[in-house]
């Protein structure tokens, strides 16, 4: 598994790969055994947006689904996610 401690950090991290995208971050997590749970989460979390992805790919692209696609991608991850749809 890839999960290790940084130099100077309390938290272990993750760091994979799926299907040719790396995937890393923080776990929050200070045992290794609950950081690989996390990091399995992760990896099913990957996995997931990975389907979803090759699902609306076969689809045509509409309204919707790039209002959809840009939250998934690009909005939930704005410090603001909240009102990141309201503001204009």
């Amino acid at each position: 598994m890839s999960v290790y401690k940084r130099e100077g950090s309390p938290f272990y991290s993750f760091d994979f790969q799926f299907r040719g995208i790396r995937f890393s971050g923080f776990t929050k997590a200070t045992s290794k055994r609950e950081a690989e749970a996390v990091e399995k989460i992760e990896k099913e979390k990957a996995k997931a947006s990975f389907d979803a992805n090759q699902l609306s790919r076969s689809a045509p692209l509409t309204i919707g689904t790039a209002a959809q696609r840009y939250w998934i991608e690009v909005g939930q991850h704005h410090s603001g996610a909240e009102t990141t749809l309201t503001k204009s």
